[in-house]
């Protein structure tokens, strides 16, 4: 069993630590499109800084969410959006059918997918786009000078996440998910 699920959760708080300080107000444009009703995060107060923290890390947890996990195929990437909705209504109706024929579809469908000779390569590029989006979306928020450490680190947790959503996928490795109950200690 790997923990990686609460790894990814670490390296996302680590990385919005570096969005401590905002030295310019991001344009209006960006501004436009905060969530209504947000407490001001433009000053450097301390409920400022933890607010723009917070919704870095839901900017990042959002993009793995929405490009990475939620996907059937992620190296398919943004542009084939009809193949994966394809593949995945082939999947719930094999599903209706029988679940046993589903897992078997699914895991030769997978295998394909994931060890075709371009796979790598396929999901290399898919993940190098979901790079430059979470970038593209943070980079308001930060200081110009930490954006070398931030898209690292920014590439780092992306990587880890199609690693691991891929060995998920491929059922190599047991992925286990607990939650923590409020009244535990990390």
């Amino acid at each position: 069993s790997i923990d990686a699920f609460s790894k990814l959760s670490r390296d996302i708080v680590e990385i919005s630590q570096e969005f401590t300080t905002l030295p310019i107000s991001p344009p209006n444009r960006v501004l436009a499109e905060l969530p209504a009703g947000l407490p001001p995060m433009l000053n450097n107060s301390e409920a400022s800084m933890l607010l723009r923290q917070a919704y870095v890390q839901h900017i990042i947890s959002k993009h793995l969410c929405y490009r990475i996990f939620q996907p059937f195929l992620f190296s398919l990437g943004k542009r084939y959006d009809k193949a994966d909705t394809f593949f995945q209504a082939m999947s719930n109706q094999l599903r209706e059918k029988s679940t046993r024929k589903e897992a078997v579809w699914r895991h030769y469908t997978l295998l394909a997918g994931y060890t075709a000779s371009n796979a790598k390569k396929n999901a290399q590029v898919a993940a190098a786009s979901v790079i430059e989006e979470i970038a593209a979306y943070v980079k308001p928020f930060a200081d110009a000078g930490k954006m070398d450490v931030i898209t690292s680190g920014i590439t780092r947790i992306v990587k880890y996440a199609v690693e691991t959503w891929r060995y998920a996928r491929m059922e190599r490795e047991i992925i286990t998910a607990t939650m923590r109950h409020d009244d535990e200690e990390e």
